[in-house]
């Protein structure tokens, strides 16, 4: 049996008041195995913050 690497993909729940996430809507179909990697989809929670919080430093 061949040893598959790791491939996370992740997509994101909805926020803003919409009712979807185009992100997860994506990556929930993907199949688990893709080639040569195994990939988990996860659904991650979405939490607003600008680029210089989440990067301190940055003039993002």
């Amino acid at each position: 049996m061949r040893s598959l690497k790791k491939l996370l993909i992740t997509g994101f729940e909805p926020f803003g008041g919409q009712d979807v996430n185009p992100s997860w809507e994506a990556v929930k179909g993907l199949p688990d195995v893709i080639g040569d990697f195994r990939q988990p989809s996860i659904c991650g929670i979405a939490l607003w913050r600008t680029t210089g919080d989440s990067c301190p430093g940055t003039s993002l």
